[in-house]
């Protein structure tokens, strides 16, 4: 499927650049990890497919939308305001999200032996969210309730992509990083997956 090879390829890409971008922070600007989970960015990138209809990425642009205002036709105004009132929702959503996900993690914390710091972390849970996990968790599903046209990439269930976040947490984020703070991609992967499939589950049913 053409479409999942595409989307592969894309979250791939987009994890490497996750990783890349959060080593550079800490260890040149001496950041912490949470000073670079809030940005925002709209990216163009250009897709080549070869002979076997295999996706290869040739160029990331992050100034897409000013070379639509320079063409100034109608199909490209069109286009940028398109994208950018959808950009605008999933960004200032306001979605009521909080009930959704509270019965999606009651369900994945007691199958999973999940705890939450200062309610319930115990020395047998596997792992303890944060704060900013479940504030993660929330924007993160507030944002998908209010995707428009645009798709979500990750987490997806058609494309796993643990080992690539395994190879990342090794190869890229190093043991001084490590040391700094606990990579969360590869951290709360797992969980996301879970919560995904119960999401997924729910939209069958609905």
């Amino acid at each position: 499927n053409l479409k999942i090879k595409i989307k592969k390829v894309l979250t791939q890409f987009l994890l490497i650049i996750e990783a890349l971008v959060l080593k550079n922070n800490l260890l040149i600007k001496n950041k912490s990890s949470e000073s670079s989970s809030n940005y925002v960015q709209l990216v163009s990138i250009d897709l080549l497919l070869n002979s076997t209809f295999d996706p290869w990425i040739i160029d990331v642009s992050l100034k897409f939308l000013d070379q639509l205002v320079y063409k100034k036709n109608f199909i490209s105004v069109k286009i940028m305001k398109r994208i950018l009132d959808d950009f605008l929702k999933i960004v200032f959503s306001q979605v009521r999200v909080s009930k959704n996900l509270s019965d999606t993690l009651e369900k994945v914390l007691e199958q999973n032996k999940i705890g939450i710091y200062d309610v319930n972390c115990h020395i047998f849970h596997q792992m303890c969210l944060s704060r900013d996990d479940l504030k993660y968790l929330l924007n993160s599903k507030r944002e998908f309730e209010n995707l428009g046209k645009f798709v979500k990439l990750y987490p997806s269930l058609e494309n796993d992509h643990f080992d690539l976040i395994q190879d990342l947490n090794k190869k890229v984020v190093t043991d001084l990083i490590q040391k700094t703070f606990i990579y969360k991609t590869q951290y709360i992967h797992k969980l996301l997956m879970k919560i995904e499939k119960i999401y997924r589950r729910n939209e069958v049913n609905e």
